[in-house]
């Protein structure tokens, strides 16, 4: 598989999973990868390379956007990918953007807030008690919002109970709309997980 090709070849709405080397499932599973965080691929007009939008950590909790290529260098782990069967049309890209405007806002939050947000009981923090999105819960939001999966309103699953684990390819999540999302496609192996700093994007 030519990776570089892969990463050069994504678009709009699909799929980046990432699982770290570190955690011990992982270690006593090595081939069947539990993916711990989700971003969402962007591709607009003009970028030579996919970006990536993902939630972030810490106390300037939001979202960032991200030349996927160097968030790559910068992870050791296990990624996959999995691509939409087709692209998204122009308006549900307009969409997306009015989306990534409204999610993309940084909030900062003091001590306190992180004090009260990890009084959760034994399996501690939840970062949603923080007011923004997990990265699942990004990812579902934007997909319900672009009518690839199924509306609260009408039945469909809260973004909030979204996880990682959901788009994984085993748990088979049904989109709408005649979308689908491919088979996972492994982009890079924990071994091979610090070799990616010397990847340059190329024009597709």
């Amino acid at each position: 598989m030519d990776t570089p090709a892969t990463i050069r070849l994504l678009k709009t709405g699909d799929l980046v999973l990432f699982a770290s080397a570190g955690t011990w499932f992982g270690r006593l599973w090595p081939r069947r990868p539990v993916w711990t965080h989700v971003g969402l691929v962007l591709r607009r007009a003009g970028d030579l390379a996919p970006l990536l939008w993902e939630t972030r950590d810490g106390l300037q909790r939001g979202t960032a956007l991200g030349p996927l290529t160097q968030r790559i260098g910068r992870f050791v782990g296990r990624i996959g990918v999995r691509c939409l069967n087709r692209p998204l049309e122009p308006r549900q890209c307009e969409q997306l953007e009015t989306l990534r405007q409204d999610l993309g806002r940084p909030a900062r939050h003091g001590l306190l807030d992180m004090i009260g947000a990890a009084d959760d009981g034994w399996l501690g923090a939840r970062p949603e008690h923080l007011g923004e999105p997990t990265d699942a819960e990004l990812v579902a939001t934007v997909y319900q919002g672009l009518g690839l999966l199924e509306a609260v309103e009408t039945g469909g699953l809260p973004p909030d109970r979204f996880r990682p684990r959901h788009f994984a390819d085993r748990y088979r999540l049904e989109l709408k709309n005649g979308y689908a999302l491919g088979p996972e496609i492994v982009v890079q192996e924990p071994a091979a997980a610090r070799g990616w700093s010397d990847f340059r994007p190329q024009p597709a």
